[in-house]
């Protein structure tokens, strides 16, 4: 799971490192990142990237969304469509998680080796709020934990490397 994300890069390094050519919005707020806030997403509109910002969280049933699981995120009602159409990278520099040791939960942060940023994977999406008001969200897709952090979470975000 993937609730909380550090974002260290200023918009001009973010808008260098993806090759933004259009960006809708003007600044975003670094640092640490949190569900419910809107965060800034690269999204591929006519064969060019694109810097906006949009709402971390779908709100439904009295619940707020914040993550899809990549292997079942075609299989959901929710999601349907998005995966295949709304696809987008969410620049970072390294994400959150919590281990649990007896009571206490201890916050640790994990980034990439040799890297100052990552990109992880989210969906995002028109949705309705309960006075049928439209509003974007995004999610982050999540997969199972690689070996060596799955002491302490079971999951992850998933996390796009340059090479791809």
């Amino acid at each position: 799971m993937c609730g909380r994300y550090l974002l260290a890069m200023e918009i001009d390094e973010v808008v260098k490192s993806y090759n933004i050519k259009n960006k809708i919005i003007d600044n975003f707020q670094t640092g640490e990142q949190f569900p419910g806030t809107n965060i800034p997403i690269i999204i591929r509109k006519n064969n060019e990237n694109l810097l906006k910002k949009t709402l971390w969280g779908i709100k439904y049933l009295n619940k707020s969304i914040i993550n899809a699981r990549f292997e079942t995120v075609e299989e959901k009602p929710l999601f349907k469509g998005l995966f295949e159409y709304k696809r987008c990278l969410i620049p970072a520099s390294s994400y959150f998680e919590w281990h649990k040791k007896g009571k206490v939960k201890e916050k640790i942060e994990i980034s990439v080796k040799d890297s100052d940023f990552i990109s992880l994977a989210g969906i995002y999406g028109n949705f309705k709020d309960k006075a049928d008001n439209i509003y974007e969200a995004v999610v982050i897709l999540t997969v199972p934990a690689a070996d060596n952090l799955e002491y302490i979470h079971p999951r992850m975000p998933l996390i796009i490397t340059n090479d791809m």
